[in-house]
């Protein structure tokens, strides 16, 4: 959850704005950002932050391990209406024991696939196959348990759907704020900033540079499109474990002029970045 950046916890985090924006009273339960759990005011909602501990392998996350009896204790205070847990491990785990324990409505939202997890783990590589398989068995049990399941395309049911997989499921889009992200101009501000060639059509990714994403399909296709056409800019706004591999992939391409990272950028700046798109 935020302040990760990441597109599950932009959703969750936008997902609990709109709620409330909407006249819900809702409550967020995340791991702490210090370890020790505190409450915390987003804007219009509450977070609960439970204990937790640095996960080493995967950006650093911090993960409650064992948190059943804090959001045991979080939700008998609370006493929603529905729960809605965002992964099946940690606090997902824990909030859907709750849940059935008090026969509580339960909603889950499928956000990822395992083959993305392990392509980032690289050492856990050679043994890619048993253990997707292991992880998309235990994810079908997880599911099952809920009495909605949501996931954001067609084609991410078809990754988790199987004999084993009974749940009620719907497509449902993560969203987009249309009150930022329409078109518009780009202030000249932005081209210069971020040295952006003006008039060329920009090709634009937006996202996490970790393997799982791979950009570098991107970055090779650019340069058989700029071997065509001249007129053609690669814009790649972000950060991630790959963001070494994929510069050096741009030199050996020699694709320096035609390719600009720009990092992470701030937030009111990503409308910008999408309407250059």
């Amino acid at each position: 959850h935020w302040p990760n950046i990441n597109g599950v916890a932009t959703f969750g985090r936008n997902l609990a704005h709109g709620l409330a924006a909407d006249g819900h009273d809702v409550l967020v339960i995340a791991p702490s950002q210090t370890g020790k759990k505190y409450e915390e005011i987003d804007r219009n909602h509450r977070i609960m932050r439970t204990s937790s501990v640095i996960f080493p392998f995967y950006q650093n996350f911090r993960i409650s391990i064992s948190p059943y009896k804090e959001v045991k204790r979080i939700v008998e205070d609370f006493e929603p209406d529905v729960i809605h847990v965002q992964t099946p491990a940690g606090i997902g785990l824990a909030a859907t024991n709750v849940a059935k324990k008090f026969g509580l409505p339960l909603v889950a939202t499928n956000h990822a696939m395992p083959e993305n997890l392990i392509d980032n783990l690289r050492l856990l590589a050679p043994f890619s196959r048993p253990i997707n398989y292991i992880l998309k068995q235990l994810g079908t049990r997880f599911y099952n348990n809920a009495d909605f399941v949501t996931l954001p395309t067609e084609a991410a049911i078809g990754m988790l759907k199987g004999d084993s997989f009974h749940a009620p499921y719907m497509a449902i889009s993560n969203g987009i704020d249309l009150t930022r992200f329409s078109p518009g101009g780009v202030p000249d501000e932005i081209y210069g900033r971020f040295n952006i060639p003006r008039g060329k059509k920009i090709i634009l990714y937006v996202g996490r540079l970790d393997a799982e994403k791979h950009v570098s399909v991107l970055i090779r296709a650019a340069k058989r499109v700029v071997q065509e056409s001249d007129n053609v800019h690669v814009v790649i706004v972000g950060k991630g474990t790959d963001m070494e591999n994929l510069q050096n992939l741009v030199e050996r391409l020699d694709m320096q002029d035609h390719v600009t990272f720009t990092g992470r950028v701030e937030d009111e700046d990503l409308p910008y970045f999408h309407r250059m798109g």
